[in-house]
Parts: structure tokens; sequence; C-alpha cells
């Protein structure tokens, strides 16, 4: 990002004072720093001072409410910022008009890093101003994402507000703007609770939407179920909102409903703008029935599938009190069993979604309704479990099917291994076992990429090892019992710390894996330990093939790390995908790694597959 000004913050105790004594400095920084006409090659934007945000008695709670008040608080009218303020003898009238001050700021970047601008700020608010010029009166679709809360005015008038905590992605949200003729102005106002603060935006054009909806339909229509255990005079099912539904042209909602059992109870179709906060529960519905929500393109072809179940409470809660008293030997049933005791009943910190708590009852009734050779059969999300060969322990995982898979094609399987855990953590406390954002995700990624999930647990802080090592060899002849992997196409994707841990179970067991894909890796950081092990992966695995991805701002692991361990695995002649990603953190970033990883997989088995035929 190319940062003109200086960093440096703002308080808005006394705006009288504050005016009198920070003007010059504008003024004085404007003159002194890289000339506003000698950046006609960037974008001019005009950056407020960051303001207070929460309420007297509220100011310690980071969290986005009706307590913002600096948030909903009308500093100003948007109407007065015009195109006559970004020039450069004209912020004064804009400082004068808005009693607030403002600085100029050059950029070509899509994204904003306030934290870079204002580092160490903490329950503010700002506002962001640019123009946007056009050829002629048109319509376009506006891209953004915003870390956190954002409201959006264009030459004056409101478009769009959202107001929740969240981290800076690309098309995190849409919304259709107007622009006239010549100079429109865009203003944002963005909150801030802690940590990262930002914002990306772009325009696109219609075609561009239409095609990320297409490549897209998992990021837009996942996990859209508000509860999935809702009370028992319920009629409707409440869904999430979400801005990006309304602008899909390309596709149509189907809503079937089922029993448990799989038989249809009935179909109902939606364009996407119609599929608002809610839809109409199946008549008859008992208490109980899956829910398949997909989104079909105008040749009918399926861009995505999901399933989930649907429980009234009573049903859910007597359900699971019949279900917990079958005995079972079974490894699988006695993880499935592990996971409904263990959401209905747990005490802790960590409070089971609605969705967690259905799943695993539908996981748990499958087991006990069906044959063994029809649970592999199912799709999405579900636990399975083995017998430890160390201590005769139970060890469950999770597995994520294709909503659209089919026995009779081989399907690539990755493993997903979390990062260092350094306290005794049980599956279910674990984000592989009870982490509704990261199951559901999963299971988004899986039909979208068409690639089986496992998420194992690594017997929790062995972190893989110890004890451990037997897991991931264990779990690799059970997929090849039930599902139908292709054995050539298996890879792990390691987080963080866990990296590390996943490299020497490599060298403990041997693992018939074609790609290590690490995210955001911390690694040994002794140069002689790091390329002796290097060495001995290389004499095990010598075609092994790396995926890396590495935050730019990672203040956790420093990214010169990861760049000494990509030159080492280039002079051992390694095939190496390295990429350091802008506006990433070790804990958030604008392009999802994970995901990346799989469409690249993805296309590249599909140009395979062209250049076989």
């Amino acid at each position: 990002m190319d940062i003109i000004l200086k960093n440096y913050y703002f308080t808005s105790n006394n705006k009288k004072l504050i005016s009198a004594l920070l003007l010059p400095l504008f003024l004085l920084l404007n003159c002194t720093t890289n000339n506003y006409d000698n950046n006609n090659d960037k974008n001019v934007l005009l950056i407020s001072e960051p303001l207070p945000n929460r309420t007297k008695g509220y100011e310690k709670n980071l969290i986005h409410d009706k307590n913002c008040l600096g948030f909903y608080h009308k500093h100003f009218s948007p109407k007065i910022i015009t195109p006559a303020h970004f020039q450069k003898n004209s912020i004064s009238n804009l400082i004068s008009a808005s009693k607030l001050n403002w600085q100029f700021y050059f950029t070509k970047d899509s994204v904003i890093n306030l934290t870079h601008l204002f580092p160490g700020a903490k329950n503010k608010v700002i506002y962001i101003a640019e123009i946007i010029e056009a050829d002629s009166a048109c319509k376009r679709i506006l891209s953004f994402g915003s870390d956190d809360g954002i409201m959006i005015w264009v030459n004056g008038d409101s478009i769009i507000t959202v107001h929740r905590g969240r981290a800076v992605k690309r098309n995190d949200d849409f919304v259709q703007v107007s622009l006239q003729k010549g100079k429109n102005v865009f203003l944002y106002k963005i909150d801030q609770g802690d940590g990262d603060w930002g914002l990306y935006r772009r325009l696109i054009t219609e075609k561009a939407l239409d095609l990320f909806y297409k490549q897209n339909a998992a990021m837009v229509y996942s996990d859209i179920p508000e509860s999935c255990i809702i009370p028992d005079t319920a009629k409707y099912l409440p869904l999430k909102t979400n801005s990006k539904r309304k602008l899909d042209k390309i596709h149509n909602i189907r809503i079937k409903w089922k029993t448990l059992d799989q038989n249809i109870i009935n179909i109902e179709t939606y364009p996407p703008s119609m599929l608002g906060g809610m839809i109409k529960l199946p008549d008859p519905f008992n208490g109980k029935a899956l829910c398949e929500i997909a989104a079909i393109d105008a040749e009918g072809n399926i861009d995505y599938e999901e399933e989930f179940p649907v429980f009234y409470q009573k049903t859910a809660d007597v359900l699971q009190k019949i279900l917990i008293k079958i005995k079972s030997a079974d490894p699988a049933g006695m993880a499935r069993k592990e996971a409904v005791i263990k959401m209905w009943n747990y005490n802790g910190e960590r409070e089971y979604s609605t969705r967690m708590k259905a799943q695993a009852l539908i996981d748990l009734y499958r087991f006990h309704n069906s044959s063994r050779d029809e649970l592999p059969l199912y799709k999405g999300s579900q636990v399975w479990g083995y017998r430890s060969i160390v201590d005769n322990t139970i060890q469950p995982y999770r597995v994520f099917i294709p909503a659209l898979y089919n026995k009779d094609r081989s399907y690539p399987v990755t493993f997903v291994t979390h990062g260092l855990i350094d306290k005794d953590l049980d599956f279910w406390e674990s984000d592989e076992g009870g982490s509704h954002y990261h199951t559901t995700w999963r299971t988004a990624l899986s039909t979208e990429n068409q690639r089986i999930l496992v998420m194992p647990h690594g017997r929790g802080n062995q972190n893989y090892l110890k004890d451990a090592v037997e897991e991931l060899p264990i779990i690799v002849k059970q997929l090849q019992k039930k599902w139908n992997i292709d054995t050539t196409r298996i890879s792990i994707f390691a987080w963080s710390k866990g990296s590390r841990n996943i490299l020497q179970l490599m060298l403990l067991k041997t693992i018939p894996i074609e790609t290590m894909a690490i995210g955001v890796p911390v690694i040994i950081e002794d140069e002689t330990k790091l390329y002796s092990l290097l060495l001995r992966i290389k004499d095990k695995y010598p075609d092994l093939k790396w995926y890396i991805r590495h935050g730019m701002n990672d203040s956790v692991a420093p990214v010169h790390h990861s760049r000494k361990f990509v030159s080492y695995l280039k002079k051992m002649s390694f095939h190496v995908n390295y990429k350091e990603m802008p506006h990433s953190n070790h804990f958030s970033h604008l392009i999802d790694p994970e995901r990346e990883f799989y469409i690249g997989e993805r296309r590249a088995e599909s140009v395979k597959s062209k250049t076989q035929e």
C-alpha cells in the first residue's frame, strides 16, 4: 500500500481547541509531504480524525451494538462534501464545514489500512471520502468489506449500513449504486473495536458480478439458517440476511424439505432476491426434517447444494434422550454419542450453536437408523472415529463429503490440521469438533471444490505427535474403506505452529501425501535444524509439492522466516507455490489461503484432465 502521510492520532474532547491547534499541522503535512499535484497517478482520498465511538460506561466493551453512539451519531451532513474539497487548497473549507479535521491520502490500493495510519486505535469511528468519475449516468455494483461496521453514502445519499465485528475481506458485501455523469463523492464511515481496522472497496460490472455468483455460490448460500433448533410454535425457519443474495440474477434457489430418512415432503423455488429473512416450514412438519438448499443456474446446473436438519426444541430434546440410551461398541457410534451428550449437557464457557447440536443429533440418528453401507453415502459434515491401537480409546474426527458426491468417481482428500494447542481440550471443545464457523465453512469448501476434507484432532495438545502419530495413517485406511478416494491426491493443510508438528510427523510416519500446504507457518527458527529437517523430508518425499501463504503484516510469525524456508525448499528442487498476502496478518486474511489452495488444485486437475483427453 502506498501511504504518503505520517502516522498520527487525534482525539476529540474539545473541537474548537483541536481545530485551532491541528489545522496548521494538517496544512503543513499537506505541504511537506508529497504534493497533491504530484500524485495524479493515484486516487485522492480524504480521511477524518478518529472520533469516540462507545458511550460513557461502555468504552471498554469492544463490541458493536446500540451503544456505539459515535457510529450512529450524525457528525455532519454527508451532502456537505463536494468534489471541490478534494483540491489541495480546499481542505480547510471542509474542516470548517464539518467541524472535524481531515487529511489527504493518496493510493490506488483497493484496501485502506487504517491500522497503519492510526495504530492502537480502540472504540473509534472514522470517515473516508473519495471521488469516483463516470463518463455517463449508470448503475454499478460496489463490492466492499470493512473492519468493523460501515455506513456508505453516495453523493450524500445513504445506501447501506452494516454494523458488526468482522475482518476486512474482498466481496464481503455488495450494493448497487447509481452514479451521475462526472464526479461522484463516496463517503464511508467505519467503526473499530480493537485490533485491525480497515476498508476494502471496488466497483465492478454486472458481468463481473454474474461471474462471481457462478464461481462463488458457496460463499453466498452456505450456512443460511439462523437457527436449526427452533421454538415449538414456530411456523417459519429464520434465515441469516446477506446483502449478496439480493443481486444474484443467475440462480434460482431450490428449497427441498425431506424427512430424516430422505423422503421428499415438498419443493419450492425462489429467486434469490425473494429469499428473505425466513422461509415457511413444510406442511406437514412434525418437529423434525431436513432442509436442502440448492443454487441452480439457468441451464439447470447445481452450483451449490447444502443440507441441514431442522428440529422443534421439544422434539430435539426427546430424540437426544432416546438416542443416547442406545448402546454401541462401534467407534463411530461411540464418537457420535459423545458429541450429543457433550453438546446437550456442557456447562463450560463454550455455548454450542443450534447448528452444531442439530448436526450431532442427525449424525447419531443416522448411525442407529441406517445400514452400515448407507452411512458413507450421506453428504456434508459427519463424525467418525477409530479405536486407538495405543491405549484402546475412541478418537473422533470430522469428515466433510461433497454434496454432489458420486461413488463412481474418486475424490482428492485434504487433512486440515489445527495450529498448536497448548491446553487440554477434548475434540468437542476444539475447532475441529465444536466450532460452528469452521464446520459450516468447510462443509461449503468441500462441496465447492469436490474434495473430501478431514479434521483430525491429533489428541489435542499432543499436536499430532506422541500417541497421536497413529492418527493420520489409520484415518487414511478408514477413508479407503468407506469412500472412493484418490490416493495419489492426498494433501495436508497445516495452520500456524501446526506446520512444525506435521513436518516432524511426516518423518515419524509415512503418509501418502502429494502436497504439503501451509497457512501462516510458524517454523523452526534455527536454520541448521530446519535445513537438516528438510533434507530428511526430501529423502523420504522426493516429489512432494509445497503450497505456502504468509501474511505480509504477520507479527506472530515474521514473513522473513517463510522466505528463508522457501529458499531452502527451492535449493532442494522442490516444487513450491509461495505467495505473500497483502493486508493480512496471522489471524485475518484478505484472501482465504485455504480456499485458494482448493481452487488452485481443482483448476490444475481440470487442466490435467483436458490435456489427457
